[in-house]
Order: structure tokens, then C-alpha cells, then sequence
């Protein structure tokens, strides 16, 4: 191997290693549940209307050309989704609502050219034109629910977001995190008894030069103030 291979070979690596340390390091959001029932329902739904709007409109198309009906009947089933979506800003709603609209009345018509309920009669008729419909009636109901489901949702993993950032916020010198300083202030004493059962620490100096040595790998430690003031309660506590 080349020193050319092997330098590309090395980069290579590191963009793999880093990809895994951005992966580690990202905090995945987490999804309310409540999402998923209506957005799974549609999909089921919306694979039986695309099925139906491909092939009737492919059917218009010369031969070899019928696959144009698939990404058109895609288009026009997203598009009701994509309308419901932006209805609920003022800014968008205007054309969100046409958008809505036009796209409901066409994949509408599209089932119904295919199911052609006209061929059918008395009862048959009725229940054909209803087979064709409620697809698209379906998918416009639960669009409309999810999007208020989205926005119940919304609130509670922006509450749960909000305390993921504070979990771990306070750390102590020897590597502990904890969420709230009250845990932190109770953490804290347990190295002040961590001290008190030193005999040799009369001093900052002293606490400073033991934790270094028990904690070696510690990012920072208790300024000379603070040890100060933990040496001289403990000496207190000892005169009495």
C-alpha cells in the first residue's frame, strides 16, 4: 500500500471515528408517542389511494410512460398533508387552504374515476362511491388530528427537552453529575468527611494536596477559599 492509499485509508478512518463521537455526543430527541397512531393510519390508507391514483392516471399516459402516475398521485397525497400542515400559521393559511382543498377534490376524483361507481347499481353503487371516498375522507380527518396531536405533543417534548438540558448541569470536581445544586450541596458534604477523617489536614493546603492525589484526573478543584472554609469547620468541630 502506497503512502497515497494509506493517507486516504487514515482520513477515512478519522471521519468514521468522528462521526461516532458526534453520534455519542447528540442528545436524540425524543418523540411523543402520540404522534405515531394517526401518522401510521395514513400511511396504510394513503398506500391504497396512491394505488388507485397511479394506475388511473398512468393509464392516460403512452405506453412505457404509465410510472408518471405514481409520482402524481404521491404528489397530490402529500400535498393534503403539506396543506393541513401550514394551515395552522395565519401567514400560510390562505394558501395552505387552497392547497388543501384542490389536493382533497383531486384525489377524490381520481378514486372515483377508478372505482367507477356508475358501472355499478342499486346498492352497489352506493357502497362503491363510499369505497372510493373514504380513503381520502380518512386521510383528511386524521391529517386535521394530527396536527392538533402535534401540537398537544409539542408541549410535552419541549418539557421533556427542557429537562434533559438540566439533567447533569452541576458537577462536582470528582466527576459526579447531578441535576439540581441541593444534590450537589449534599454530595459536597461527603468530601468534607472525606476530610474530616484525614488526621494530617489542618489546612487548605493539606485538603488541596490530598484531593489532587485522590482525585488525579479531576478538571478542576475547590478554590483555597472554600477549603479553607471546610479545614476550619472541621478544626472547630475538633476543639469541641
Amino acid at each position: 500500500m502506497n503512502s497515497e492509499q494509506l493517507g486516504v485509508r487514515q482520513l477515512l478512518n478519522q471521519w468514521v471515528i468522528d462521526a461516532l463521537i458526534n453520534i455519542k455526543d447528540h442528545k436524540i430527541k425524543r418523540i411523543d408517542a402520540r404522534r405515531i397512531p394517526p401518522l401510521l393510519v395514513i400511511l396504510i390508507i394513503v398506500s391504497v389511494t396512491i394505488t388507485h391514483e397511479a394506475t388511473y392516471a398512468g393509464s392516460f399516459e403512452t405506453n412505457g410512460f404509465q410510472f408518471i402516475g405514481w409520482p402524481y398521485a404521491i404528489a397530490i397525497n402529500l400535498a393534503i398533508i403539506i396543506g393541513e400542515y401550514f394551515i395552522q400559521w395565519k401567514s400560510s393559511r390562505i394558501a395552505a387552504w387552497a392547497t388543501f382543498i384542490i389536493a382533497t377534490l383531486g384525489s377524490g376524483a381520481l378514486n372515483i374515476a377508478y372505482i367507477k361507481p356508475w358501472e355499478y347499481s342499486g346498492f352497489d353503487a352506493v357502497f362503491a362511491s363510499i369505497y372510493s371516498l373514504l380513503p381520502t375522507i380518512i386521510i383528511v380527518c386524521l391529517g386535521l388530528l394530527s396536527s392538533r396531536v402535534g401540537k398537544i405533543a409539542k408541549t410535552q417534548e419541549a418539557r421533556w427537552e427542557r429537562e434533559s438540558d438540566n439533567e447533569d448541569q452541576y458537577e462536582c470536581f470528582c466527576g459526579e453529575k447531578f441535576s439540581k445544586p441541593i444534590q450537589l450541596a449534599n454530595h459536597t458534604k461527603k468530601h468534607i468527611t472525606e476530610l474530616k477523617q484525614q488526621p494530617n489536614i489542618i489546612n487548605g493546603v493539606n485538603a488541596l494536596v490530598y484531593f489532587k492525589q485522590t482525585y488525579p484526573n479531576a478538571t478542576y478543584y475547590p478554590d483555597m477559599k472554600k477549603l479553607n472554609g471546610w479545614t476550619d469547620k472541621i478544626n472547630e468541630q475538633k476543639d469541641k
